[in-house]
């Protein structure tokens, strides 16, 4: 498929221990969710406005972080393009991890998972998060069907039960690319709603004035393009170098070029678009919110603006810097 597939290997002592850590952290999570379960969400600190949004902060941060793989992995596909087909699969990959963890954090955010069951039973259409949950599982379901067809005929030639009786063939291969299209053609939509709803349950907030906007949807996709094809970056560099996986240094560069296009389409542009016509609208009490981003007690503002979004512009903004792999990981 591409020159990312390498040998399989087998984990070493280091793997061993990696993976060990996370099932104690897994373990850990499980057992502190137990007993959520039998105390109630009281134990979560709900009077505490942190810990309060907390899962559905996470659930939207993962919900961006998921975007980044499968449109970066997809837009080529649907343009019959070879580009970037050394991340595609690991794209994919860190896309639907990160949409299951999102669908996830749902069911502690319920309080009782049993309540998920109305999201089937008795959906109200006029809730946000109805459409919301509808579109993550849609969305996971088609990162699991792009992660197996973009890997399916490299496991059939490792001869892997994974490939589910596939074989290895040119025709194969080239009748692969075509549902490749038509999947990208799907999920590229698919992902555009998926931010725009997750938007929107912000946007439809009454007791938020600051986010009734027609730009949150757009504000949310660029958020996510950052956020997602920053992870990307970051997951496809460290499996370079820690593993026999390899990633096409001009892809990398290539990559990190367009990530600097997506945080001056979203700090510079949408930002000043959102913010500016509130000045205006005294409403919205635009001038008593930009003052506590500025001055206030938040340096949240800064920390993301400055921080997260004008040194790494400036940073990929120069070729020379942006051709270091060191650089894209630092951005």
């Amino acid at each position: 498929m591409s020159n990312a597939v390498t040998s399989p290997g087998k984990f070493g002592t280091r793997g061993k221990a990696w993976i060990a850590a996370l099932s104690v952290l897994v373990l850990a999570g499980l057992v502190a969710w137990a007993y959520q379960l039998s105390q109630g969400l009281i134990v979560t600190g709900m009077d505490n406005v942190f810990s309060w949004g907390l899962y559905i902060m996470l659930f939207v941060f993962f919900v961006g972080l998921s975007a980044g793989g499968l449109i970066i992995s997809s837009v080529p596909k649907f343009f019959h393009s070879d580009r970037y087909d050394s991340i595609a699969a690991l794209g994919v990959l860190v896309s639907f991890a990160c949409i299951v963890v999102a669908g996830l954090l749902i069911l502690p955010d319920l309080g009782r998972p049993t309540r998920v069951v109305g999201f089937f039973l008795s959906p109200d259409f006029r809730s946000p998060m109805v459409w919301d949950f509808g579109i993550v599982i849609l969305y996971g379901a088609l990162n699991l069907w792009y992660l197996w067809l973009l890997t399916r005929r490299d496991l059939a030639a490792r001869g892997s039960p994974l490939a589910l009786g596939v074989e290895d063939s040119d025709p194969g291969r080239e009748r692969d690319r075509t549902l490749m299209f038509w999947t990208a053609a799907l999920a590229l939509p698919t992902a555009v709603a998926l931010h725009s709803v997750t938007g929107w349950i912000f946007a439809t907030q009454i007791g938020r004035g600051d986010w009734f906007s027609p730009l949150v949807a757009p504000v949310f996709i660029a958020k996510a393009l950052v956020s997602g094809l920053g992870l990307l970056l970051v997951v496809s560099i460290l499996a370079d170098r820690l593993t026999n996986y390899e990633v096409n240094r001009e892809e990398l560069t290539s990559l990190g070029k367009l990530l600097g296009i997506f945080l001056a389409l979203h700090v510079v542009y949408l930002l000043a678009a959102e913010r500016l016509p509130h000045a205006w609208a005294n409403h919205f009490e635009f001038w008593a919110i930009t003052e506590s981003f500025l001055i206030g007690e938040s340096v949240y503002f800064w920390l993301w603006t400055v921080v997260g979004g004008a040194v790494p512009l400036v940073m990929l903004m120069i070729p020379s810097l942006r051709k270091r792999v060191s650089v894209i990981f630092t951005a």
